[in-house]
This record gives C-alpha cells, sequence and structure tokens, in this order.
C-alpha cells in the first residue's frame, strides 16, 4: 500500500510542480488549483475519493490549519489502506493448510454484505452521517461469513441519531479504564476515549 500512496502522490506532486508550489507559496499565492480529472479514471469508492479530496486539499497558512490537514490526510489514507488491501484475518487452527489470497474464506469478497458495510461507514465529507456502526462491523471482520450474528452487526439503523445512541450506550458506556481500544475496521490502535471519539466523527461521521 505504501507504494500505491508514494506513486498517487508522484503523479500528483513532481520535482517541478514542487518549485512552482514554493514559488508559489513565497509569494503568497498559495498552491495552484488542481487540474479537473477525466471522469473515466475518477475514483468510485468513498474511500478512494476521500484520499484523493485529502491530496488536494487547499493548503491554510496558520499551523492549525496545516496541522488539520495533515490529519484528515492521516485518516484518509489509513481508510483507504483497510480497504485496498484488507485486513489480516485471525486463524484459530495453525496447522491447518493455507489457503489461496482471493479464498472467501480468508476475507470478504467485494460483492459481500460485510464489504458493502464496511464501505458504507466511510464519509465522503464531515457534514455526512452514515448509520451503521464501525466498531460492530469491525467485530464482525473477524467472524466467518455465515454466522448469525453477522446480520446484527452490520445491522442499518433507522437514523444517524439511533446510531449515535448505540454508540454511547454499548460501546462508550462499557468502557473500562484500563480499556485497550481499537479500529478494527481501520485496524488503528486507540489513545484513549477521546481519540476513539474523534476518530469516530472523522472517519466515520459518527457522533458520539
Amino acid at each position: 500500500m505504501g507504494l500505491i500512496v508514494l506513486a498517487f502522490c508522484y503523479f500528483l506532486w513532481t520535482d517541478k510542480q514542487a518549485v512552482e508550489d514554493i514559488q508559489r507559496q513565497l509569494q503568497g499565492h498559495g498552491f495552484p488549483k488542481p487540474m479537473d480529472v477525466d471522469a473515466t479514471c475518477e475514483p468510485q469508492r468513498p474511500a478512494q475519493k476521500r484520499l484523493v479530496d485529502a491530496l488536494t486539499a487547499p493548503v491554510d497558512d496558520t499551523l492549525e490549519g496545516y496541522y488539520q490537514r495533515r490529519d484528515n490526510l492521516i485518516d484518509a489514507i489509513v481508510a483507504y489502506c483497510s480497504v485496498v488491501e484488507g485486513r489480516t484475518v485471525r486463524r484459530t487452527n495453525s496447522s491447518a493448510v493455507s489457503k489461496p489470497a482471493t479464498s472467501p474464506d480468508s476475507r470478504p469478497s467485494e460483492e459481500s454484505p460485510l464489504e458493502v458495510a464496511m464501505l458504507s461507514v466511510f464519509i465522503k465529507h464531515e457534514k455526512e452521517r452514515p448509520r451503521r456502526c464501525f466498531l460492530c462491523i469491525g467485530a464482525a471482520l473477524s467472524l466467518e461469513a455465515n454466522v448469525p450474528r453477522l446480520k446484527e452487526l452490520t445491522h442499518e439503523f433507522y437514523t444517524p441519531g439511533d446510531l449515535s445512541k448505540h454508540f454511547r450506550r454499548r460501546h462508550l458506556n462499557q468502557l473500562s479504564t484500563d480499556a485497550k481500544l481499537r479500529c478494527e475496521a481501520c485496524d488503528l490502535d486507540l489513545e484513549c476515549e477521546m481519540h476513539l471519539k474523534s476518530h469516530a466523527l472523522k472517519v466515520y461521521g459518527t457522533v458520539p
């Protein structure tokens, strides 16, 4: 995935472009407006669209704006990596013969309900409010494809407000002081409850 991101960044930011950008910054003009992308190459998936938006976002002239843009880009790359590469599936039987990477048992297929549910929780803009719980979907990633509980974990709530109530009642209120927090959908460790809340809002549009 690192090579993909580096290649994409190289495509958007050549050596010549770097010099031009520095000169424009010194003159106080900021970055040039990004070129229009050919419709035939336009990203189709939310995580990919979000990564492109983060990479081409305008640069704020304040330190706070710079850090905000950097954080948004990091979150977008994490979200994109989890979709493109998929997650490592836990194996309960170490002596079993390894299955091919394309096996339905090793990771969800693109057409599977779990894959569709996982893609649906990533937001494209900060105002978007999905209606599935990213923590429940993260828990579902470790289950077999035909487990009955899978449908419950990927359930779509009636309103974003119902999701927020579930998030507080089922997840935030159940946290212990020494709980190890982790977003399985992003494959990312979280530092504390505040980090979890911030991650939920910025990456998944879930209001804590």
